[in-house]
């Protein structure tokens, strides 16, 4: 299967749709909370990690097992949240000068990914490792049995981030916002136009993922064209943390309500 045309177009695809929806992300928080000059905190960030992205792609001979990409991941959110609290504590900033800064973790991670120099490139399970004179944790513990523990603790943990489908109690939990204000929404929607919206975002979404079937026309057919946009529709784990990241920016109301359903 990993060898089949669907498989490794799916694969980049699945790159490139995750890493224009991160960097999309700046720009649309620049519209939410205004100008502000800490954005250009989030900016410079941002074009860093592209730069590292585009000139150390797959170059940097890092371990590549999943104890060593775990301690990746800590480091990585270690530092988001320090420069959280740097900018939001009363320790580090009596006098209020700068707006909570909050770097998301998403595009730092993706970057790592695309540096390391793995094994085989898209292989990370060192398990195969026959030479090794002593058993390490990455070979008594299968890569995949971790990564699908990750994602199951990782969903849980957007489900109950999530805001209510009964009330607005998600108003006071947001800690995290560079714009506090909360005007502007409509506080209610009746069940059916929230279904309403729930299925014509469904169809669009869907519309969207279906537009790889009107390319790769001379390289394989209707049908396996059909094959791969099919495969990209149920794919959101991304989705569900830049809706945590919209929550942190306050945003609220029946638009939190749809996009959670969708």
């Amino acid at each position: 299967m990993r060898e089949t045309w669907l498989f490794k177009k799916a694969r980049i695809l699945a790159i490139f749709d995750d890493l224009d929806t991160l960097l999309l992300m700046v720009p649309l928080k620049a519209i939410f909370v205004g100008p502000k000059w800490e954005l250009s905190i989030d900016l410079a960030f941002v074009g860093i990690l592209v730069f590292l992205m585009y000139v150390f792609l797959h170059k940097v001979p890092l371990p590549a097992s999943w104890p060593a990409i775990a301690g990746y991941s800590v480091c990585i959110a270690a530092f988001c949240e320090l420069v959280h609290f740097l900018t939001s504590s009363a320790l580090t900033d009596p006098n209020d000068i700068a707006e909570t800064v909050h770097l998301e973790v998403l595009l730092p991670a993706f970057t790592v990914g695309c540096v390391i120099k793995a094994p085989g490139l898209h292989d990370i399970d060192s398990s195969s490792t026959k030479d090794a004179p002593r058993r390490s944790l990455a070979d008594m513990i299968k890569a995949d049995t971790v990564k699908s523990f990750i994602s199951a603790i990782f969903m849980i943990l957007v489900g109950l981030s999530m805001p209510s489908l009964i009330n607005d109690s998600h108003d006071t939990a947001a800690h995290r916002r560079l714009d506090a204000s909360s005007g502007g929404y409509p506080d209610t929607m009746e069940a059916g136009q929230i279904a309403l919206h729930v299925i014509a975002c469904t169809i669009l979404m869907n519309l969207g993922k279906l537009f790889p079937a009107a390319c790769y026309r001379s390289e394989v057919s209707l049908r396996t064209r059909i094959a791969l946009a099919v495969a990209m529709m149920p794919r959101g784990e991304v989705c569900a943390g830049i809706i945590v990241n919209a929550l942190a920016l306050g945003i609220k109301g029946p638009a939190m309500t749809v996009a959670v359903f969708c």
